[in-house]
């Protein structure tokens, strides 16, 4: 087992949930994650997609999200917008 990156954990955790084009990863920094950071990430994600699809933006056809990040400080911050 080895520590993925916060990005290959976005691409992939939002891959396992049947992510589409809609969904578009910008600028996801590579900072390393533990295995309870991604466990944490992946709850954080499903909940902000499952949102998206029945709430939000990505209701309908036309609704994009873009996720992008930043690190800092050691500090790993995600914006879903």
């Amino acid at each position: 087992e080895h520590p993925l990156s916060a990005r290959e954990a976005v691409r992939g955790l939002l891959q396992i949930g049947g992510a589409d084009e809609r969904i578009r990863i910008e600028a996801v920094p590579t900072v390393q994650l533990t295995h309870e950071s991604v466990q944490e990430l992946a709850v954080m994600l499903s909940e902000l997609r499952d949102n998206a699809l029945r709430h939000g933006a990505l209701r309908e056809d036309s609704g994009r999200v873009v996720i992008s990040g930043r690190e800092a400080e050691g500090l790993l911050s995600l914006r879903w917008e």
